[in-house]
């Protein structure tokens, strides 16, 4: 059983019983769960690496998984993919083949930060009196495979004529699975779909460009980043705290792989 606790997990990919005979007939299933804080409106499943007659064509769930809720005991909804009939070949000695299945669903990261807004007069109050000030803080992922580092260089200035840069960093926690671009047929071609951010609005913060961040790329698919801008207006106060909500969105795949032990058919 694989968990990575973040998302959909794989409970098993395994044959229909162990001891498997040469010129068996047989059924492989894979099991899967949600684990994550969101709904996972559909997920699709393609064999790989072993094509035996009959274990190949995409599956797809029947409805959405939802999510765990531990309020009232539930737990995350539970899918198995089945491909029946599969021709075992013929062996004259004890072989083991290598099966796979690729799993792939449309997920979210919900990250929440808190961004420090000083007048230029505020922070060197600050500064003189040796008070560290830490320009972004309270950062908070939700369950998922992509968490994002809020990061910020210098604080943010009220009045500042100048459009404040804050890098989103992407992290990938999940060992077994990788981003896909959506825009792309290529299965390696690792990307983030889109982001969205918004502000609570304290002191007129907003964000006024988050063009870069859709369709960033992920590194090998365990890292990417990617740097949107905020701004804020003078308002009659020296210290603000603003609350930001970012949503990534992404097409997630994982991979499980199994083996197979065929053995010779006796009599």
């Amino acid at each position: 059983m694989y968990s990575s606790g973040q998302g959909l997990n794989i409970v098993y990919l395994r044959p229909e019983y162990d001891h498997v005979a040469s010129k068996d007939t047989i059924y492989i299933e894979a099991k899967v769960q949600n684990l994550g804080d969101r709904d996972i409106p559909n997920v699709t499943a393609v064999p790989y690496l072993l094509a035996w007659d009959k274990f190949t064509g995409e599956k797809s769930t029947t409805n959405p998984l939802l999510r765990p809720n531990p309020e009232i005991g539930r737990i995350g909804d539970v899918y198995t993919f089945k491909w029946d009939g599969i021709a075992v070949p013929e062996v004259k000695r004890q072989e083991t083949f290598r099966i796979g299945v690729r799993f792939e669903y449309e997920y979210e990261t919900e990250t929440t930060a808190t961004v420090l807004a000083l007048t230029e007069a505020k922070y060197l109050h600050y500064r003189e009196r040796g008070q560290p000030v830490q320009a972004v803080f309270s950062v908070v992922n939700s369950a998922a495979p992509i968490r994002v580092d809020v990061l910020m260089d210098n604080v943010f200035i009220i009045g500042s004529s100048n459009k404040i840069p804050v890098t989103l960093r992407f992290n990938n926690i999940d060992s077994k699975g990788y981003p896909k671009s959506s825009s792309s047929s290529e299965l390696r071609d690792y990307a983030i779909t889109s982001v969205d951010v918004v502000t609570d609005g304290a002191g007129g913060v907003k964000v006024s460009d988050k063009s870069g961040c859709d369709g960033a790329r992920m590194r090998g698919g365990r890292t990417g980043e990617c740097v949107l801008y905020l701004s804020a207006p003078g308002t009659g106060v020296d210290e603000i705290e603003a609350r930001l909500k970012i949503v990534t969105k992404y097409t997630y795949v994982m991979e499980e792989t199994a083996a197979i032990r065929v053995n010779p058919r006796i009599g």
